[in-house]
């Protein structure tokens, strides 16, 4: 029920393409936040798996599982909800872990969460280039602005006064509209 909840949050912003917000940088912001936020759940659920798949070897007699060999068949849940969480963590991402599937259902498994974070992780990644390059054209068009702005005010041979007051308008023009 939760994960409907979740989807269904997910699918909403999406679908008001964050129209409660009204700066185009708090937008990237939000959505940068949004794929932070979706990483960890999946992760959370990855780490739950993670878990079951170690836990049925153990509840099955099979002293050949992930959390035997770690010494943690003995931990508390918490403890062993935290390996697993950061054991899912480290599949997502270029990070060690001393934890290594012990038998041929949690290698199976190891191998299928690889491949499926390799994709999400290089979704994710690509996710955060184009919103750094989105708010580096934000800044990047200013700029240009601001330099015919200049360019503009020199040819006129403006005062030097009158000049920095023009381009402290300006900014004070480009800040407003960027949070439109």
């Amino acid at each position: 029920a939760r994960l409907v909840r979740v989807h269904k949050l997910f699918e909403w912003l999406y679908m008001t393409d964050f129209e409660l917000f009204t700066s185009e940088q708090v937008v990237i912001f939000a959505r940068l936040a949004m794929y932070v936020a979706l990483i960890i759940i999946v992760n959370h659920y990855v780490g739950c798996f993670w878990f079951s798949v170690g836990n049925s070897a153990f509840q099955s007699g099979n002293p050949h599982n992930w959390l035997t060999v770690a010494g943690l068949d003995e931990a508390d849940r918490k403890h062993q909800y935290l390996a697993s969480l950061h054991w899912s963590l480290t599949q997502f991402s270029p990070a060690t872990n001393n934890l290594v599937p012990a038998n041929p259902s949690e290698r199976l498994f190891a191998s299928c969460v690889v491949i499926f974070a390799l994709v999400i992780f290089s979704s994710f990644v690509s996710s955060i280039t184009g919103a750094m390059a989105a708010l580096a054209s934000l800044n990047s068009q200013m700029h240009r602005e601001e330099s015919r702005l200049c360019e503009f005010l020199r040819e006129r041979q403006i005062s030097v006064e009158l000049g920095q007051r023009v381009r402290s308008l300006f900014r004070k023009y480009a800040r407003a509209s960027r949070s439109r």
